[in-house]
């Protein structure tokens, strides 16, 4: 690329043609002779307030004479002109300088010398982008949009474009910021305020995986957090999620780019055609400018379905380097990632059939945060949220569902007031005993509500529905426990008396032995709150100190649940037997 220097405001195209170029740095000297005869040239100069004016394309012809001088280094001599001259607009006095903002981080710094030799892609790249602007409408610079009467846009627009013009870190959000974040995503679901605090800690400098059981929000985190943290009056929408999940086929092409055969329908021969992955059809989507929002960011759910280094090998390289490398058809393209331009995965710890093993490279270039099974303690909390999330999926308004359920103002449930409470109590607590074993998250126990709640607008009869929801939604979780829990599981479908758990511990280790059961105990009892139970010395029962604590634990945990009625339950409870038969064997 040639910087032409002298600037003459009266500068016509005849005057480019055959141009010769004086006062060539040495440096640049070294360059040109050790070059072919003709290079390809982009023909430009550049004014007091470093703005760039594009001429056009050219060649520069280059002649060498020197004279060769005993114990001297050849003295070597060029003189360069301008041939084969291809204007970008032939009226200069009219000509705009195409503003790319790009430019002045990334390729701008080939604008600085009067002589720089650049690859040919960049070289290509710098022309179209002068030629077609239009092909890249985040690139504009505020001036251009500010002077140009005929576009209309908004200051939001403007300041999106300008911050990924100057490529700006990820901004940290203020405490207020935060805290009205964190109310907004806890309005949707139950998480602590120290888990959202440590997720945006780790986003303001990495790339993030959010891990834990099936059902405990990491996708609705994943997408809440971008929006609720970094939303202000200006970008309401905070950063937008463009959602993808990995399957156990991706390969670089879903991720970066790859090229397909498509069928061409008017000739029937065979073509191909390239396709952007996720991670570069994102980032592309990330850098265009909308009113609403700072850019776009990506989830990738289920992330480890996909084979780890197959499909992300390439993207780990990138990351390291801040910029990504994709296949065309014809060339190798990169892309730059921008500094706050972020991935999130997710991650199920409980899925085995389709967990490949989360490599080295992985763990370096992605923090992984757990989010956790709520616990007991915010167990009306976790059921008002289900509540509302099962009305809402299945279009019921609160107040339609009044005659069974009432919720406070806050959007609590009124559990004193409201009829079915036993029903929904019964459910939460059932899937709290599977949780000693196997943690499932609240999505869980929303899938079991929205049929309790289908089956009421119906008026079937209630234990049937319940049965049916629980066999549908926990058997599955059921597979591969323990025998030792299966035989405390079942206890609770086995008579119509209401559980004194204390009693039903001792029976079941008189049965089996106080060490068989020793570990399932002790889960059952952490769940409700009870940490380092302690055994008797006798061979057969719990100590009898715990005996007040546990009985008291556990009627707080259990209130409502319609026990007298679990043995009703009977299409559940063969589900599980039959699991249970299954892998005793």
């Amino acid at each position: 690329m040639f910087n032409e220097q002298l600037r003459d405001s009266n500068l016509q195209i005849h005057n480019i043609e055959g141009r010769e170029i004086p006062r060539i740095p040495s440096n640049d000297k070294t360059f040109l002779i050790s070059d072919s005869n003709q290079i390809d040239v982009l023909i430009f100069d550049t004014t007091r307030n470093t703005r760039i004016r594009f001429f056009g394309t050219g060649v520069l012809t280059i002649k060498k004479f020197g004279q060769q001088r005993r114990n001297r280094k050849l003295l070597r001599n060029i003189q360069v002109s301008i041939k084969n001259f291809e204007p970008f607009n032939v009226n200069f006095d009219k000509y705009i300088v195409p503003e790319i903002p790009e430019l002045t981080k990334k390729l701008k710094r080939h604008f600085m010398k009067p002589v720089k030799e650049i690859g040919k892609l960049e070289f290509e790249e710098i022309i179209e982008r002068i030629k077609n602007p239009e092909k890249f409408p985040s690139e504009v610079s505020e001036r251009q949009i500010q002077n140009n009467p005929e576009t209309k846009i908004t200051d939001n627009e403007v300041k999106h474009t300008v911050s990924k013009s100057a490529d700006i870190p990820l901004k940290v959000p203020d405490t207020d910021e935060l805290n009205t974040g964190i109310k907004e995503i806890q309005k949707e679901l139950l998480i602590e305020d120290e888990k959202i605090q440590e997720i945006v800690m780790q986003l303001k400098t990495r790339h993030v995986i959010l891990t834990g059981a099936i059902g405990t929000g990491k996708t609705e985190i994943a997408k809440l957090i971008p929006q609720k943290i970094w939303h202000t009056p200006d970008f309401p929408k905070g950063y937008e999620v463009e959602t993808y999940t990995a399957t156990s086929e991706w390969t670089t092409s879903e991720v970066l780019s790859g090229t397909f055969p498509k069928l061409d329908n008017d000739s029937g021969s065979l073509q191909f055609e390239e396709k952007l992955g996720c991670v570069t059809k994102t980032i592309n989507k990330h850098t265009t400018p909308t009113k609403d929002s700072r850019g776009t960011w990506l989830l990738i759910d289920e992330f480890n379905r996909a084979d780890i280094d197959k499909a992300f090998g390439q993207l780990f390289t990138g990351l390291a380097s801040n910029e990504i490398q994709h296949s065309s058809q014809n060339s190798d393209k990169k892309i730059s990632i921008p500094k706050d331009f972020r991935i999130i995965g997710t991650m199920n710890t409980n899925d085995k059939t389709h967990l490949y093993q989360i490599s080295d490279a992985l763990k370096r270039r992605f923090a992984f945060v757990e989010i956790p099974v709520p616990s007991v303690q915010v167990k009306d909390k976790e059921m008002s949220i289900a509540l509302e999330h099962a009305l809402k999926i299945n279009d019921i308004e609160k107040s339609q569902f009044s005659e069974h359920i009432v919720f406070e103002k806050d959007g609590s449930v009124d559990f004193e007031n409201s009829k079915a409470i036993g029903l929904f109590t019964t459910a939460y607590v059932i899937l709290a005993i599977i949780r000693s074993e196997k943690p499932l998250g609240t999505a869980i126990l929303t899938g079991i509500y929205q049929n309790l709640i289908t089956g009421l607008e119906m008026k079937l009869d209630s234990l049937k529905v319940l049965d049916s929801a629980l066999k549908s939604a926990l058997t599955p979780q059921l597979e591969q426990m323990s025998s030792e829990f299966f035989n405390l599981f079942l206890k609770f479908f086995e008579t119509d008396e209401e559980r004194n758990i204390y009693n039903l511990m001792s029976k079941i280790s008189r049965e089996g032995g106080k060490e068989k059961y020793e570990k399932t105990f002790s889960k059952l009892m952490s769940t409700i709150g009870i940490n380092n139970l302690e055994l008797a010395d006798t061979k057969d029962i719990i100590s009898e100190k715990n005996k007040n604590t546990i009985n008291e634990k556990w009627d707080n945990f259990s209130a409502n649940v319609l026990w007298e009625n679990l043995t009703n339950l009977k299409e559940f409870k063969e589900s599980v037997t039959l699991l249970n038969d299954t892998y005793s064997l």
